[in-house]
């Protein structure tokens, strides 16, 4: 499972609240799904 957590902003709460967003592909339609074991996953600082 390669799934992660964001906050997200609950208006009528005033607050923020963990949710779960699921593995999902990104990209155009028909586009070619590249190789797992060649991608390289970058940390912003």
């Amino acid at each position: 499972m390669r799934g992660h957590w964001r906050n997200h902003y609950y208006s009528s709460r005033k607050a923020n609240r963990p949710t779960w967003i699921d593995q999902h592909i990104k990209g155009p339609d028909g586009a070619p799904i590249l190789d797992p074991e060649k991608l390289v996953n970058l940390l912003r600082r």
